[in-house]
């Protein structure tokens, strides 16, 4: 229901005197259901999914699911992927220049079991 500010109080009447039944209530999706089934971009060309990584990797995007698991998890990632492809600049410079030229920092992904 919209109305201007001073119909305020009768909205707010009619609204108490017609509220619907609960059956007729229809409940928002959960944000991240929105997503569901929606499938990863297309592979640019050169780019091939793993579930392991190797050697001489220039990226490598990994997921885990145990905080007990991350130390682990970054070691493997920081001796696989090549040197030669580790930046010279930290999230940190990344997202402070992208949020100064008015940017949001932000990220969603769904994982399905197809992927783990």
């Amino acid at each position: 229901m919209f109305t201007h500010w001073a119909g305020v109080p009768d909205a707010l009447t009619h609204a108490r005197l017609h509220w619907p039944a609960p059956e007729d209530l229809v409940p928002p999706v959960p944000h991240m259901q929105r997503y569901a089934g929606t499938p990863l971009a297309k592979s640019p060309e050169g780019v091939r999914y793993a579930n392991h990584v190797r050697g001489r990797s220039a990226l490598a995007i990994f997921f885990v699911r145990f905080r007990q698991d991350l130390p682990a998890e970054v070691a493997t990632a920081t001796t696989s992927v090549s040197k030669r492809h580790r930046p010279e600049f930290n999230k940190n410079d990344a997202r402070n220049a992208g949020m100064a030229a008015g940017l949001v920092d932000y990220k969603v992904c769904s994982v399905n079991a197809a992927m783990v």
